[in-house]
C-alpha cells in the first residue's frame, strides 16, 4: 500500500478510536474527514495532507507523525526523560542542523522526509535521500522561492520547520 494510503488508513483508525481529540478535521488523498461527520470521508479537491486542530493544540501534527512513525517501524515510544532544567526552547537558528544532499542517509534524512510529507509531498518514510527526495526538495525550494539546488541547508530547514516542532529519531547531534 502506498505510504499516503497507509497513513490515511492508520489516522482514520486512530481518530475513530478516540485518539487525537484535538484534531478537528483533515484532508488527504482527495478525501475530507471531520468530527461532525463521524470521520466518514467525503470528496475533497485537496490531495495534500492538511490538518486542523483546536486552539491551543500547537504542534499536534508533529505528535501524530511521531506516533505514526513508531507504528510504521514497530519501534516503541522512547522512555520519558526526567524534566530538564528550565530554560527557553532553542530557536531554529540556534540548532545545529546538518546539510543534506542526494545520497545522504540516516536519522536526519528521516526527519527531512517526515517534514516534506507534512508539507504535502508523497514520500516513503525511510532514511535514504534518493531521487524522489531530491525532486521533492527542489519542488519545495521552488515553492518557497529559495535557492533551488536540491541541498537541504539552513534556508531549506528554516522554511521546512517554520512553526513546527522538530521530530527526529536517534541521538542528539
Amino acid at each position: 500500500m502506498p505510504e499516503p494510503a497507509r497513513f490515511e488508513s492508520w489516522l482514520v483508525g486512530q481518530v475513530r478510536a478516540g485518539k487525537y481529540g484535538h484534531l478537528k478535521y483533515f484532508n488527504i488523498n482527495n478525501r475530507h474527514y471531520n468530527q461532525k461527520a463521524d470521520w466518514k470521508p467525503v470528496y475533497s479537491s485537496d490531495s495534500r495532507l492538511h490538518m486542523s486542530f483546536d486552539p491551543g493544540a500547537e504542534y499536534a501534527d508533529s505528535s501524530i507523525l511521531a506516533d505514526y512513525e513508531r507504528w510504521r517501524t514497530g519501534k516503541p515510544a522512547p522512555a520519558p526523560r526526567p524534566p530538564a532544567a528550565s530554560k527557553p526552547p532553542a530557536k531554529l537558528s540556534q540548532l545545529s542542523l546538518p546539510v543534506l544532499r542526494k545520497g545522504a542517509s540516516g536519522a536526519w534524512v528521516g526527519t527531512l522526509k517526515a517534514a516534506l510529507v507534512a508539507h504535502g509531498y508523497s514520500l516513503k518514510l525511510d532514511d535514504a535521500f534518493g531521487p524522489r527526495t531530491y525532486a521533492a526538495v527542489r519542488s519545495f525550494q521552488t515553492k518557497k522561492k529559495i535557492g533551488i539546488d536540491g541541498v537541504v541547508g539552513d534556508q531549506t530547514w528554516g522554511k521546512l520547520l517554520a512553526g513546527r516542532v522538530l521530530i527526529r529519531r536517534g541521538p542528539s547531534p
